[in-house]
């Protein structure tokens, strides 16, 4: 290599040191700063006359410890390339956050001669990370006191709601005759009012518990929790005279208690919503997905839905039919979407009006069964 391009492409190492955006700083074995770049002055505070001659520990800020810095210096001193963060403190005292890369330049001889350090100035990254993990936490503390006033909201209200429902059967017993066409069509319908109380407040109550963390089950296989919640089910699937057909299974373990909620309310909808003067059919079929996830499909042959509320049926209390034609508040799917996305898994659905249903979920498995972190 001649001497033009020796300089030429020393010329174009000094351009790159010039304009490069993050700090760049050459000690030499000892440490001690032989170069740094206009970045480094920028980020620092430092300008090269007081920097060169200097260690990096003008920048030490007190904030790591001797062992920090002990592997640090053991890490590049033995060849190896040093990657981390450090806490660093500014000419004018300020902290900062530096996420830096060391280097170890060898001579022809293998002979560490210098270090070449490069760091990029993260304060604002860290910054923001920092608020959004405070933000977090705070939602977390309002969604657990969120759920524990749900909890026991929906638990107090069951009582006077019951003594309303007793006292309201209790005066259309003690007063035969007492009451006209009038009275006893209000006290049906606070009747009525207190059923339907009731049971949205049981749907609430269903709700709260699977969003409960604390309420974690035991496991059982699949197949097991399937046909629990068939049996679970037994005296209305008698009454519909509804079909329940199961398919194989995969073994594999699962959370009880969630599952068998989140299956019975499958099934019991695919009864629910079957065609008039037809009796319900249900198959229920179980495949294991690839990356540790099984895939649950309940298909029925009912009256089906519009897909363009796909979204609508799995919010609480939401409905797609007016209150009266089919039995439920609308908190079933709203459940099962809560059960299964505190899994991790998934829950979505195929249908077409008239044409029946197929309601899917995708939940994360492990070896023996258990959560996935």
């Amino acid at each position: 290599m001649g001497a033009r391009e020796i300089e030429e492409k020393y010329r174009l190492y000094c351009a790159a040191l010039e304009s490069a955006a993050n700090a760049i700083v050459i000690t030499d074995r000892n440490g001690v700063i032989t170069c740094i770049n206009p970045a480094f002055t920028r980020i620092t505070g430092y300008a090269a006359e007081e920097a060169v001659g200097r260690t990096p520990r003008i920048l030490k800020s007190g904030k790591q410890s001797s062992s920090f810095y002990r592997e640090f210096w053991e890490t590049i001193r033995s060849g190896r390339v040093w990657e981390g963060e450090f806490i660093n403190r500014r000419k004018d005292g300020t902290l900062y956050y530096a996420e830096q890369t060391v280097t170890p330049i060898r001579d022809s001889r293998e002979e560490i001669t210098h270090f070449i350090g490069i760091q990029q100035d993260i304060t604002e990254r860290k910054k923001a990370e920092e608020e959004l993990l405070k933000r977090t936490g705070e939602l977390e503390r309002s969604n657990k006191e969120l759920e524990q006033f749900i909890f026991i909201a929906s638990h107090d209200l069951q009582e006077p709601l019951r003594k309303i429902g007793v006292f309201t059967e209790r005066l259309r017993k003690c007063s035969p005759g007492m009451l006209d066409e009038s009275g006893e069509a209000s006290l049906e319908r606070i009747r009525n009012a207190s059923i339907r109380m009731r049971e949205l407040i049981e749907g609430l109550l269903l709700y709260s518990q699977a969003m409960r963390e604390e309420n974690l089950p035991s496991k059982i296989s699949l197949e097991t929790a399937v046909r629990k919640s068939i049996a679970d089910l037994e005296a209305r699937i008698r009454e519909a005279g509804a079909a329940v057909e199961v398919g194989e299974f995969p073994a594999v373990a699962v959370d009880e208690i969630q599952t068998r909620i989140l299956l019975e309310n499958l099934i019991a909808n695919a009864i629910m919503f079957h065609k008039e003067g037809e009796a319900p059919r249900v198959k229920i079929d179980v495949r294991k997905l690839a990356d540790d996830f099984v895939e649950i499909s309940v298909e029925d042959h009912g009256i089906g839905f519009n897909e363009k509320y796909l979204d609508r049926i799995f919010q609480p209390f939401r409905r797609l039919h007016q209150y009266g034609e089919f039995p439920g508040v609308g908190m079933g799917l709203a459940v099962c979407r809560k059960i299964v996305e505190r899994r991790g898994g998934a829950i979505t659905a195929r249908s077409k009006p008239g044409k029946g249903a197929t309601f899917i979920v995708t939940l994360p498995i492990s070896e023996a069964g258990g959560r996935r972190p």
